[in-house]
């Protein structure tokens, strides 16, 4: 009954602080003590209060670190908590080692944990990132090791840049570290530094694999139901499929969606991440020979998607993202579907279709438009100006969708085209999606089932203009 008690006295305090938003947060205790503070990106109208208290509970009868609530805060949704000074070690230790307590935070959407330690006089603080880690799903038509069987651990290099007509299913386990955040006493100077550095350059978190092991596709289904943590009966599962562009090996893929999972933060979507790594030769050098290999591919997409498809409904939601020339494969997939997926009895919902950075011919796309709306339920195209790889691609090809305006005149309709030239990007343009914060909280929105219009950092010009603009907030 205590434990019970407990749970409801955390909920009822971080329910009046999303309701209230008081702003108690920076006001250090009266008095010699440990302050916690929790910062996150949570939405407090949707907020998952269980999920917090679950965390400060966790805090207190685990670890035996008695606490209250002492204040909270909107500029991003946050919660302190106050404890005797006493206890700040034990709260580092939990910081530093629990793996349950990051669960709770990553799922709370926290982005830093600040414990300060106040004296008399003076006080002094740590800054703490959530150790962030997830699931997620590899489908490759990369060649493998015939030795390599389900049930067996593999790594990248166990796979070569040479395809197959095999479609390998693996399960990975990521750690993401957040270069950005540091666990170093912060002081005024340090921050300042820090936000002048920001302006030029971009801290990409650090992945790490901790676990691949592969696993048989008829397996597939079961796998992803289990990471969503839902019943298939009752619930639609949610996934989302990220189709990588060219020059990247397998562990550039992995990298840069391990990064946008982390960044866009899929769990508060509730979807499951599954990573298509097609068999590109890593070389910009090389993009040539990547245009077949990725032709080659567009099968083994297809086959992915009816290794999702259940026997008996409700059917899976399936969102499909995809970069550059990754989002040609997709395109070519999605037009030509294989005798296999056809004779799939309940094909997947495919409830988004993203095109960043499209490398598709514009004329191709608006010839096969009604064929590729036949199953893709809403697209959205996001283009730059800037894009400097598109531009060189356009001087050997034709004019590509992630640059050129689509025609007014043809049969491309109900499609949300979105400008993100005023973005940071890289030098060339291109992979603006990795570092950028407003293209991660335009996707989330996305993957949340936001339409454009209710997404806040898009706007339209004055008149009738088709193309959504999207608003920098640095």
């Amino acid at each position: 009954m205590q434990t019970a008690r407990d749970l409801a006295y955390f909920a009822d305090e971080i329910e009046k602080i999303r309701r209230s938003a008081i702003n108690l947060l920076w006001k250090p205790p009266p008095h010699e003590g440990a302050q916690i503070i929790f910062c996150s990106e949570a939405d407090p109208k949707r907020l998952d209060v269980k999920a917090w208290a679950s965390a400060l509970l966790r805090l207190e009868t685990y670890h035996n670190v008695p606490i209250t609530v002492s204040g909270g805060g909107y500029g991003c949704f946050a919660v302190s908590v106050e404890t005797p000074v006493e206890n700040a070690d034990r709260v580092a230790a939990a910081l530093e080692k629990d793996d349950e307590l990051h669960s709770h935070l990553s799922h709370m959407g926290t982005r830093y944990i600040e414990l300060w330690r106040h004296y008399s006089g003076r006080s002094d603080m740590e800054i703490w990132g959530p150790q962030y880690s997830c699931t997620l799903f590899l489908a490759t038509n990369r060649k493998r090791p015939a030795a390599l069987t389900a049930g067996d651990t593999a790594t990248c290099e166990s796979f070569s840049g040479i395809e197959t007509g095999e479609l390998t299913i693996a399960e990975l386990k990521l750690r993401v570290y957040d270069p950005s955040i540091t666990r170093e006493p912060s002081n005024g100077w340090k921050r300042f530094w820090s936000k002048l550095r920001s302006l030029v350059a971009v801290d990409l978190p650090e992945i790490e694999v901790t676990g691949f092991k592969i696993i048989s596709p008829a397996s597939l289904l079961g796998a992803v139901t289990q990471a969503a943590g839902a019943n298939r009966l009752e619930e639609r599962i949610r996934v989302s499929i990220f189709v990588h562009g060219f020059a990247m090996t397998m562990k550039d893929a992995i990298e840069t969606i391990g990064r946008l999972i982390y960044n866009v933060r899929y769990e508060q979507a509730k979807t499951v991440p599954l990573l298509y790594c097609w068999p590109s030769a890593g070389s910009a050098s090389k993009y040539p020979s990547d245009v077949p290999r990725a032709e080659r591919s567009e099968k083994k997409l297809n086959a992915l998607l009816a290794a999702l498809a259940p026997k008996d409904p409700p059917v899976p939601f399936v969102d499909l993202l995809s970069h550059s020339h990754g989002a040609k494969l997709t395109f070519r997939a999605l037009i030509t579907p294989t005798m296999e997926s056809e004779r799939v009895p309940n094909p997947v919902t495919i409830r988004n279709v993203v095109f960043i950075a499209p490398d598709i011919d514009v004329g191709t796309l608006d010839e096969y438009w009604p064929e590729f709306r036949r199953r893709a339920r809403n697209v959205t195209i996001y283009q730059s100006r800037g894009d400097v790889a598109l531009w060189f691609s356009e001087l050997i090809q034709s004019e590509r969708a992630g640059r050129s305006r689509l025609p007014t005149d043809g049969q491309i309709e109900n499609i949300d085209i979105i400008d993100g030239s005023r973005l940071r990007a890289d030098w060339l343009g291109h992979s603006y999606y990795i570092g950028c914060p407003e293209m991660h909280e335009d996707l989330r929105g996305i993957l949340e089932r936001f339409s454009a219009d209710r997404r806040r950092l898009l706007y339209r010009d004055a008149g009738n203009s088709p193309v959504w603009l999207m608003r920098p907030v640095r």
